[in-house]
């Protein structure tokens, strides 16, 4: 759809054991995977390893779960919370280390949503990879349009929206059929190393289990073969209905279609996040480096984060420049593929995680203190694929080494200090509300529900959420979407 334009090419493997052999390619012919409103609804993301969330997720996702370090070790760990009104914000939430109770300073408007965050139990936060669906509004799009000035373009904004869902729609699919082959691909890796390890022991004791295994997972595969077919069968359909739709708007609206597509970015939240300070927040994360890095946006975040009123929350806003070695470097790959200077330093898109980082915690001073942060992690598609690589794709090595650096971190601290300070209390926090749902389920089910007994109900009905709220914005239009913080 935007963004990116790249094409996909996944070929099946070959099983080499000489019980069978395979040889397939497919071939997605618009493969721009950016609609990830299904990845929200999945209780279990499928990749652990960042490069298979970059094309359909991107965006935020803390993944850890907290273990214990120094004089945490070996004691048990639990939450409590009190609901009662008499007791002050910010006091309710109690933490117990073995004999020590602590209190988390953390506040309603910020404990909430971490509390479900965890019991949606996907890592995704906030991603601005999403796309149009039904419940956008007209007026949104009429807005949208009036920004980029291509509104004078079209001359029917519903058939434009209506377009603009259809083509989001498509995409979910093209994601769907993307994670159906990596699955394949994996499975067919996972077939050939067993078959492997059937013909180089031919009398180990196990090659009966062995062989069921491998009947087991070649059936599995069958029915994967099978229901790709009708995916693609599918996919294929949606791409000619697509294209005939498009081809019925006139020629200025299509040039604007077109022009939409590459400026406008589509925010998705967890369910946990939509229209909260929290999600507010990390969206901003998200925007940070939207397009490379805009100064303009760099601005206007920092004007609109000072005027966030939150308790315990750090609206200070950036009282320097941005370092010139950090955007050297952010630029220093190049911005497109065509014109690549650097390729160990081209990337094309980025993930703000904490992945692979040990989040840990002990007692100090009777506070809870953390160690390990979440950071960005910069990809690009795969510059040289091959049949053997098994990402669409591959690290920015040399702009992640700097961007590991702590001199690095400091300086992308400072574009907006109030913003990461939040969005990495909030990675810790969430990590030990995970230890705690994995090794003691008891006690977090107790502690979910006295946070659900003060704040009931459902999304978007009234008392779920706790206040102050604010709303998070649908679409993201980078120097643009910025103003006064708008609160319910």
């Amino acid at each position: 759809m935007k963004k990116h334009l790249f094409r996909v090419i996944i070929f099946f493997l070959f099983l080499t054991s000489a019980v069978m052999t395979l040889a397939q390619s497919v071939s997605i012919q618009k493969a721009d995977l950016y609609n990830d409103n299904r990845f929200f609804r999945q209780r279990t993301p499928r990749q652990r390893d960042l490069r298979g969330l970059a094309p359909s997720t991107g965006g935020v996702a803390f993944t850890s779960i907290a273990e214990p370090e120094g004089n945490a070790v070996g004691q048990p760990l639990s939450l409590r919370y009190d609901p009662d009104h008499n007791t002050k914000d910010g006091e309710r939430l109690k933490v117990f280390i073995g004999n020590n109770v602590i209190n988390s300073e953390l506040f309603d408007w910020e404990l909430v949503p971490l509390t479900r965050y965890v019991e949606v139990d996907s890592w995704a936060c906030v991603s601005l990879l999403g796309g149009a669906d039904e419940g956008d509004s007209l007026k949104l799009f009429e807005e949208a349009l009036d920004i980029l000035g291509l509104r004078r373009g079209v001359d029917n904004v519903e058939a434009f929206r209506k377009y603009a869902i259809k083509d989001s729609a498509f995409e979910e699919k093209e994601n769907e059929l993307i994670d159906l082959e990596l699955e394949y691909d994996a499975l067919v890796r996972s077939i050939n190393a067993l078959v492997h390890d059937i013909n180089n022991d031919l009398s180990s004791p196990l090659r009966r289990s062995m062989e069921t295994r491998y009947r087991s997972m070649l059936a599995n595969l069958n029915s994967m073969e099978a229901n790709h077919r009708s995916m693609k069968a599918d996919f294929d359909s949606m791409a000619t209905d697509l294209n005939t739709e498009k081809e019925k708007l006139s020629p200025s609206t299509q040039k604007a279609v077109d022009s939409f597509d590459e400026s406008v970015f589509w925010a998705s939240y967890n369910p946990a996040f939509g229209n909260t300070p929290v999600g507010l927040n990390l969206l901003l994360v998200d925007a940070m480096f939207v397009g490379g890095f805009n100064r303009v946006t760099w601005q206007r975040i920092n004007e609109f984060v000072s005027r966030l009123t939150l308790p315990g929350y750090n609206n200070r806003s950036a009282n320097q420049e941005p370092s010139v070695e950090l955007l050297r470097n952010l630029r220093r790959g190049g911005t497109e593929r065509k014109n690549i200077l650097e390729p160990d330093w081209y990337w094309e898109t980025y993930i703000f995680s904490d992945a692979g980082v040990p989040i840990t915690y002990h007692i100090s001073g009777g506070k809870i203190e953390f160690k390990g942060s979440p950071y960005y992690q910069f990809m690009r598609e795969n510059l040289e694929p091959s049949q053997n690589q098994r990402w669409l794709y591959e690290y920015a090595v040399a702009l992640n080494t700097y961007m590991s650096e702590e001199t690095t971190i400091a300086a992308v601290r400072r574009l907006n200090p109030a913003v990461y300070d939040a969005a990495e209390r909030w990675c810790r926090w969430s990590a030990l509300f995970r230890a705690v749902k994995e090794n003691n389920p008891d006690t977090w089910k107790n502690f979910l529900n006295s946070v659900n007994s003060k704040y009931p109900g459902a999304p978007n009905t009234p008392g779920y959420y706790p206040e102050p709220r604010y709303e998070t914005p649908r679409i993201w239009i980078p120097s643009f979407s910025f103003g006064t913080p708008r609160a319910f």
